[in-house]
């Protein structure tokens, strides 16, 4: 499965995950093959308005259910920038029973975590923390490494809004340390800076 990610950035950390591209960019319909990837390049140049139509072109013409799930999920990103949050969560939300029903875990954990994001874009940071518990635990189940210390990432963004500067860094140091562990640099560096801020803002110790 191609990997690829996109993101959206909150002090500094991506906090969305569009990683679940099954099939998609190795399709051997090159006229297919050729427009995911031209909404591909659109989504990660920031132009997601463009991108939102040709992804809804291509799930109308969906090979597979893993395409469907991939594409739910891409065209749930693009609203998602686009700031239209109903929309985006109930293109995540159908992502995610189709991913159960077919027993496809990753997918499942990606839709999981982008409907938590939609939460925390709500301010509704229960369910926003509820959701990435989910996707951390299903990551967990799978071994994915990365997304766990992304849904880390988004626990320690969750618990910042909600004023507990203490859970944050835990969240961030086990992000940090998975991070570390697979040599994501960029990501590293980031969580590292965050870490660095919240200790700035938190007060000292007697």
């Amino acid at each position: 499965m191609p990997a690829h990610s996109s993101g959206l950035s909150h002090g500094g950390l991506t906090i969305i995950t569009d990683e679940y591209l099954d099939g998609l960019s190795t399709t051997v319909n090159a006229t297919r093959r050729a427009a995911f990837e031209r909404a591909r390049d659109l989504l990660v140049g920031n132009r997601s308005g463009e991108a939102l139509p040709l992804f809804g072109e291509l799930l109308g013409e969906s090979e597979s259910s893993a395409e469907e799930v991939a594409l739910l999920i891409l065209i749930g990103n693009c609203l998602f920038y686009l700031g239209r949050l109903e929309e985006a969560q109930r293109s995540y939300t159908e992502a995610l029973e189709k991913a159960r029903k077919q027993g496809e875990r990753e997918a499942e954990a990606a839709a999981l975590g982008n409907v938590g994001l939609v939460h925390r874009q709500k301010g509704d940071l229960f369910e926003a923390a509820q959701h990435h518990q989910g996707a951390l635990k299903t990551y967990e189940q799978i071994g994915n490494i990365p997304g766990q210390a992304k849904q880390l990432s988004n626990l320690g963004l969750v618990y910042l809004q909600k004023g507990d500067p203490g859970k944050a860094v835990e969240h961030y140091q086990m992000a940090l340390a998975m991070y570390t562990r697979i040599g994501a640099s960029i990501e590293i560096e980031k969580a590292g800076r965050i870490l660095a801020e919240i200790g700035k803002t938190r007060p000292k110790k007697k």
